[in-house]
């Protein structure tokens, strides 16, 4: 799975670079094995696994013996990578489309990088809050919430533009 944009937002603000996801299906690290890790690959410097790998178990560290102990508390999940094909950013307090998967609903109904989200669900977003961003965020982009967003967005030369987009498993092809 490849998509293009800002993927995190820093102290030094964004940098836009193209992404790959991939499953990988066992990892050995000494004694430890895991399986179905999804990794992510931006360009050509940053191919690490990251510690998405530790949302499968609970992390106990021993500062005397300086030993890390994982205890799986749950099997990682091959289809855990779930999108409305694109995610949002904040900038100056408006909600802009930060990356966007290729080949998804959203990249074929021509959501580019840099498009401004005037509204989801018909919650207005032309000026948004911290808040309001980590809110939406967690509750209906990454978290359990809707199933289906109605989108309304401006496109870079203006015009107002929108769709409805399904939350999909972005391995399921």
């Amino acid at each position: 799975v490849k998509g293009y944009g800002a993927t995190s937002v820093g102290a030094f603000g964004t940098s836009n670079d193209s992404v790959c996801y991939m499953v990988l299906p066992r990892i050995t690290s000494g004694k430890l094995e895991f399986s179905n890790i999804i990794t992510e690959f931006k360009g050509k410097k940053h191919n690490i696994i990251g510690n998405k790998i530790l949302n499968s178990y609970k992390v106990s560290i021993d500062w005397d013996t300086k030993r890390i102990f994982l205890t799986q508390v749950k099997q990682a999940e091959k289809d855990s990578l779930k999108s409305f094909g694109f995610s949002p950013i904040m900038k100056d307090n408006k909600l802009f489309v930060g990356f966007v998967f290729e080949n998804s609903q959203a990249s074929n109904s021509g959501l580019k990088v840099g498009d401004q989200i005037i509204s989801i669900n018909e919650v207005d977003y032309s000026n948004i809050s911290a808040e309001q961003y980590c809110e939406l965020l967690m509750d209906n982009i990454k978290g359990s919430g809707p199933v289906t967003i109605h989108l309304r967005w401006k496109d870079s030369n203006g015009e107002p533009k929108k769709n409805s987009f399904e939350r999909i498993n972005l391995f399921a092809n």
